[in-house]
């Protein structure tokens, strides 16, 4: 009776404040969600959601607590992500300008139309940052940007923000107000995603704190200040099927009287059929997606969609396409582990296969996801399954939107990428390669426009121009370890085996000899640095360096902090671990100014013993400067 009466009510709101109205215009989208928070040292000083250390405490798992420390590196170089898998051009930071580059060129190649930002509210909190970061690359490039807000992140964190905050009501005025900065400062501009002349907001929801319909009813209500030349927002709502009838009914007949629209995610906790989990993932996850899981979801999803469409109850269709999924990158988000695998690409595949069968009764593609790698739904290129899904996007996006399939550019953008950070490198040393920049950013141009073959004749001058310069370098190894050029200025005295026994207050100071200091600040170079630790208990421990740019300790997530290399959160296995991470010159300064007197300095509890500082040093050959 509640349910009914629910219903009912929202219904009545509905007919003063629905935006559906008839259907909406406009070509056929392929939109990509984008997770907002990859951080770097090099570029924020921090590693975002690289870094992870969370329990499943849902889970029934024979695993699920999962710690990833994202500044330690293996022998190949790999970073220890919190991910199944890692981009193929490694650990990025998505405030980079090259990394956005990057990722939208691919996006454009494969006919991906927009990134919807996953948002939670305005200020200075990461999503956000990302998402106003990255507007002046989608302007340059003619690309869209929208959001997926994710309200339930937003009533959680709003008071935070938000002095006078307190109660349900106080958060709803507040959400009225993110939905008018949208409207404003992102669907205005150039870059914001419309459908006809209407932003389109996704609104994802999220665990607890998600607005329940007459809430939303009531923030409909209220006036937006739209900018010229926009349209009231269409709106559409993340909304699963399941096997239950009700449970499908009872979340579309809710929502379908106040939004535009529905989309679906990954339907992981609730499955689409009775395939058993294969016994060698019993013990590793809670819940299996078969290889059929998603295109038994995608059908049951089309198919109520468009009852609701042919109704009047819709006015846009979205589908999502998903390529796998395994959460233990962060620990199901404190809940539950899940697994869908990737069958070599075919699940992905399928999906779109139906997509592209069923194109007439849908209106955009949603994938899920571009970049979140911590539950491994990226189509993005990854180490591990090259640019797999990317090409398969490229091939059956085409057919979706009617147009040539072009594979040959999803090929550039990584050269593109390896270009920018090899000019930077080359400056670095010391070549004149200013004017390389505005070339590249040409070949950008010439890539986003779909003038590939120009493009990719550019790309290898450039590429043998900077080959060229590379055999003009010369290297060299320094090699330092505690009493061989590294001295320890400050810290207890060492025990058995050369062990340091650190705590908070107690730390272990370092300076780097002045000959080996001055060298390495007038040269380009890349660094290391190694150490043991005793495993014991679970607590954060950290290098710190002197920085060459402003610096200072925060929780707050959002500011740089460029004055630590490295942390490392222990894992209580009670063993002695070698670690080992990378330094960058862009952030050491080697002037022995930290705590006024040293280089480096590690802190926090923790035993510690061999450590040892490596540089490869870069110069130009004959010290000329070659063009």
């Amino acid at each position: 009776m509640r349910e009914a009466a629910l219903i009912a009510a929202v219904g009545t709101l509905a007919m003063i404040t629905s935006g559906c109205s008839g259907r909406t215009p406009g070509k056929k989208l392929i939109i990509a969600d984008y997770f907002p928070y990859h951080r770097s040292r090099p570029h924020d000083g921090r590693v975002g959601s690289w870094q992870q250390n969370l329990t499943a405490k849902d889970s029934k798992a024979a695993v699920t607590h999962f710690t990833y420390n994202a500044d330690l590196i293996d022998e190949a170089g790999h970073h220890q992500l919190a991910a199944p898998a890692a981009p193929l051009v490694g650990l990025q930071s998505d405030l980079d300008p090259d990394y956005q580059e990057y990722q939208i060129l691919l996006a454009k190649t494969a006919h991906v139309d927009a990134f919807v930002i996953e948002w939670a509210l305005p200020g200075d909190i990461n999503a956000d940052i990302t998402l106003r970061s990255i507007l002046a690359m989608a302007e340059r490039y003619d690309f869209k940007i929208g959001v997926n807000w994710v309200e339930g992140a937003f009533f959680e964190w709003i008071a935070k923000h938000r002095d006078g905050v307190k109660t349900r009501a106080d958060k709803l005025v507040e959400y009225h107000k993110s939905l008018q900065y949208l409207m404003t400062e992102i669907y205005g501009a150039d870059t914001g995603l419309l459908v006809g002349d209407r932003p389109l907001v996704l609104l994802f929801g999220g665990a607890k704190g998600t607005t329940l319909p007459p809430e939303f009813a009531s923030v409909l209500e209220k006036p937006l200040a739209l900018p010229k030349g926009r349209g009231k927002p269409l709106f559409t709502k993340n909304i699963g099927v399941n096997r239950n009838p009700k449970y499908r009914k009872r979340g579309f007949d809710l929502w379908s009287p106040l939004v535009d629209g529905a989309f679906g995610w990954v339907q992981a906790h609730g499955p689409m059929s009775d395939e058993p989990m294969p016994e060698e993932l019993k013990d590793k996850f809670d819940y299996y997606m078969g290889p059929d899981h998603m295109v038994v979801f995608q059908n049951a999803f089309r198919k109520t969609v468009n009852e609701y469409y042919d109704k009047g109850g819709f006015s846009y269709r979205i589908q999502s396409a998903v390529p796998g999924f395994d959460n233990r990158g962060c620990a199901g988000w404190s809940s539950t582990l899940c697994y869908m695998g990737r069958d070599k690409g075919e699940v992905y595949r399928r999906q779109w296969a139906h997509h592209v069968k069923y194109r007439d009764k849908i209106d955009a593609v949603l994938l899920v996801t571009w970049n979140d790698y911590t539950e491994a739904t990226v189509v993005e290129p990854t180490r591990e399954y090259g640019d797999r899904e990317l090409a398969v996007t490229e091939e059956y996006g085409a057919r979706y939107k009617g147009i040539p399939s072009r594979p040959e550019g999803i090929k550039l953008p990584p050269r593109l990428f390896a270009l920018r950070k090899r000019r930077a490198f080359l400056a670095g040393v010391g070549f004149d390669v200013a004017r390389y920049a505005g070339q590249l950013d040409r070949i950008g141009q010439l890539i986003s426009t779909g003038k590939y073959k120009r493009a990719a004749t550019e790309l290898k001058a450039i590429e043998q121009r900077f080959d060229r310069l590379a055999r003009q370098i010369e290297t060299d190894q320094v090699s330092l370890e505690i009493g061989k050029g590294l001295t320890v200025v400050s810290g207890p005295t060492p025990g058995p085996g050369g062990a340091y026994t650190l705590d908070q207050a107690n730390g272990l100071g370092l300076l780097v000899d002045e000959a080996v200091a001055a060298k390495l600040r007038e040269h380009h170079w890349d660094g290391l640095v190694s150490f043991e630790y005793l495993d014991k208990g679970r607590n954060r421990f950290q290098m710190w360096q002197s920085p060459t740019r402003r610096s200072r300790p925060s929780h707050n997530s959002t500011r740089p902090l460029y004055g630590q290399a490295l942390q490392i959160i222990k894992t209580d296995t009670g063993k002695w671990t070698p670690a080992k991470a990378r330094l960058y010159k862009v952030n050491a300064a080697l002037d022995h100014k930290l705590l006024g007197k040293v280089d480096f300095a590690f802190g926090g509890g923790v035993r510690m013993r061999n450590v040892k500082f490596e540089w490869t040093v870069y110069r130009r050959k004959g010290g000329a400067n070659p063009k």
